[in-house]
């Protein structure tokens, strides 16, 4: 009787590569799915609000870091002091996105030593 090889040993869940669906398996997925409206909305609106936060950030680092050193001085405390500042101008505005960074290496680390 002849020795049976065991079976192939198959790589690990988080080496697998995905296989991608075609246009047609794509297609009759969402014919048969339910599509949930109010859910894609939902994702609409916090992309919209993404997009606005981000706009909105990007105006106060340049009102803080470029136009503020450019305008004659004012008798506002708060637009002089950001006139005369070189080091909180930068620091307020680089804060939040390094923040967001922080959170999402913290969040994948985790993610990496539970799933291992």
């Amino acid at each position: 009787m002849a020795a049976q090889s065991p079976p192939p040993h198959s790589p690990p869940a988080v080496l697998a590569v995905p296989r991608f669906r075609t246009k047609q398996e794509h297609d009759s997925l969402l014919e048969k799915e339910e599509f949930d409206a109010e859910e894609h909305i939902g994702v609409e609106l916090w992309g919209w609000a993404l997009l606005l936060a981000t706009f909105a950030l990007f105006v106060v680092a340049l009102l803080c870091a470029v136009v503020s050193k450019v305008l004659p001085h004012t008798n506002s405390t708060l637009f002089d002091a950001l006139k005369d500042d070189w080091y909180y101008c930068f620091l307020v505005p680089l804060t939040i996105p390094m923040t967001f960074i922080f959170i999402y290496f913290n969040w994948l680390s985790m993610k990496f030593f539970r799933h291992n």
